[in-house]
């Protein structure tokens, strides 16, 4: 049994409520604020990795195509073409997960993942509500303010039932930090190559900036400029910063080269006055509201000048 306790210092649930007051508040994170003792990270560790241990497995991958992770969430898993990466419903008893039939294996097992992450959550905060009107229930589990906080948590959750942290960090800490072994670490525990950098980077597991960006050339000029989608990095104070305009004009020519390329491409960049080696590859990725959309995944690791 939980106890509420009062005048605490806010914690990350009440945070995540109130940082977006012109939004309706999720009544899942609202509810889950009172089952975690503060932290949101932790209480999603701790509820995935319950599901870890019932599924037994202690080497990747940790889901094949068997969808394994649906099955102990008691939900059944259907191939259909939506819109969007995926969607789960509750009707007649019934959990249904729908995964867009369009994408690749690795990012059907992650949605399955997310969906999960959903159902859990739903089940601990006692809202995995059922309804006899199918339509009805999904249409509102979509519209519903599914809040940022919520989806984060669902993300989170999707990265710790396919990459464990333990079994992740001792597969990935004795390899180079290098574009080629993302690739291979993304084979073994049957994931995406964003799922996988993502994961890298969040764990910390190599000393590395992840971009996600795209080239644009110039008017009237032979010059690629490089508009970064998304950037992080496991190097804090040490690294590069996130460009505040979302745009840089270092490694132009290397992510045109890898936007137009199936190949790996691998150059040395000067950037700020530091040397660092940049490892790039074409990849699609999926815009709600264009499809799917190609763009470059890079890598960029600090090196010594030879």
């Amino acid at each position: 049994m939980h106890t509420v306790l009062v005048k605490r210092t806010a914690s990350a649930f009440q945070t995540m409520i109130k940082t977006r007051p012109k939004q309706r508040s999720n009544k899942v994170i609202a509810r889950l604020r009172n089952h975690a003792e503060g932290s949101s990270t932790k209480f999603v560790e701790a509820l995935s990795h319950r599901m870890i241990q019932a599924l037994g497995r202690t080497e990747p991958p940790f889901q094949t195509e068997a969808f394994e992770y649906a099955t102990l969430a008691g939900a059944k898993v259907i191939e259909a073409d939506i819109a969007s990466a995926g969607l789960m419903s509750v009707f007649n008893g019934r959990i249904l997960i729908e995964v867009n039939r369009n994408d690749t294996p690795e990012r059907k097992s992650y949605t399955v993942c997310h969906e999960v992450g959903h159902i859990e959550l739903r089940r601990a905060a006692k809202l995995l509500a059922a309804s006899t009107n199918r339509k009805a229930y999904r249409g509102r589990i979509v519209n519903e303010v599914s809040s940022r906080a919520e989806e984060r948590m669902a993300d989170q959750f999707a990265a710790n039932l396919l990459m464990p942290e333990e079994v992740f960090r001792e597969k990935a800490k004795p390899l180079e930090p290098s574009l080629e072994n993302a690739i291979s670490l993304a084979r073994m525990f049957r994931t995406s190559l964003g799922a996988t950098l993502r994961r890298i980077v969040s764990l910390g597991v190599w000393d590395c900036v992840m971009i996600w960006c795209t080239p644009e050339k110039m008017k009237g000029d032979d010059e690629w400029a490089v508009k970064i989608q998304e950037f992080k990095s496991s190097m804090p104070g040490g690294g590069l910063s996130y460009p505040r305009h979302k745009y840089v004009w270092w490694g132009g020519k290397a992510v045109h080269k890898a936007f137009v390329s199936d190949l790996v491409v691998k150059e040395m960049l000067v950037i700020d006055d530091k040397n660092w080696r940049f490892e790039g590859r074409r990849e699609w990725h999926y815009v709600r509201s264009v499809g799917r959309q190609n763009r470059v995944m890079a890598i960029l690791v600090p090196a010594v000048a030879s």
